[in-house]
């Protein structure tokens, strides 16, 4: 079980579908359904689970028919691999729809199973063609500009061979967070409203160019990634004691927020409780 354990935490996590439900529906969604044939290999835990999902639902209902099953029943769906084992379990109550979530789900995957086209014995050819259908409809979904640019790898050798390419986009109206602006442009570009004097308890211009200078003293540009750190150490330092304080850093990931709030708090001699809150947009 060690063995085993290990094993599945070093897997991709591509290929680990992991679901607990209680009290909700799950149900595998028509996207996934129609990429179930990239794991379809002979070692893959998840569509071996759709499989043996698939061959539960169908004996349970076969059984039904036959007058074979009254009531309700406890069915469990064992898939066994290279990789290991997996199971799911569900109670089946003979009604639609099941109240059970886990035999609507068992009855999810038991449908994307007989809806995916099977290859006998992975026949290269069939392997080879289910690769090139995923790699059509990953193509379609992708950016305009990644997508102009990967219409020529169809035409690159047959899966099996080394491939390697290059995507490249351009990407307009945005600064590079090290590049250098000058000092002057920096604090010209600092706002002054009646809420930031308020904050600051002074000129919020004056505030935050001394931090600049005292970032970068000796020279007259500054990277711009320095010009955002030397506001979060204005905003931090005008913290008032004994009130609660909120510092609401905004902007495209790799400026320097977060670094930015460690830096002055490295710098600090007495404790501190730091708190933070990610929100991706």
């Amino acid at each position: 079980m060690s063995r085993y354990a290990r094993y599945i935490e070093s897997r991709g996590v591509f290929s680990r579908v992991c679901a607990e439900v209680e009290g909700e529906d799950f149900s595998l969604s028509k996207r996934l359904e129609n990429f179930l044939s990239a794991f379809s290999g002979q070692d893959k835990p998840l569509f071996k689970l759709c499989q043996a999902s698939s061959y539960t639902d169908r004996l349970i209902h076969l059984l039904r028919v036959h007058k074979r099953l009254e009531g309700s029943c406890h069915a469990r769906a064992i898939a066994v691999t290279s990789n290991g084992i997996e199971s799911l379990a569900a109670q089946f109550f003979g009604v639609e729809p099941e109240p059970d979530t886990r035999a609507k789900l068992m009855k999810s995957l038991g449908q994307a199973y007989r809806k995916a086209k099977h290859s006998e014995d992975d026949v290269p050819i069939d392997l080879d063609a289910e690769i090139r259908l995923v790699f059509r409809k990953l193509v379609r979904s992708l950016p305009s500009a990644f997508k102009e640019q990967a219409q020529h790898l169809a035409e690159k050798p047959a899966s099996g061979q080394y491939l390697h390419f290059l995507f490249q986009e351009n990407v307009t109206d945005f600064y590079n967070p090290m590049g250098e602006i000058s000092k002057a442009e920096a604090i010209a570009s600092i706002e002054d409203n009646d809420a930031l004097l308020e904050f600051f308890g002074g000129n919020p211009v004056t505030r935050i160019a001394d931090c600049i200078n005292e970032i970068n003293p000796d020279k007259a540009t500054i990277p711009l990634r320095q010009v955002h750190e030397a506001a979060v150490f204005a905003g931090i330092t005008a913290a008032q004691v004994g009130k609660i304080n909120v510092l609401a850093l905004e902007g495209n990931p790799g400026i320097g927020k977060t670094t930015a709030v460690m830096k002055f708090l490295k710098q600090q001699t007495q404790g501190f409780l730091f708190c933070i809150s990610v929100r991706e947009l």
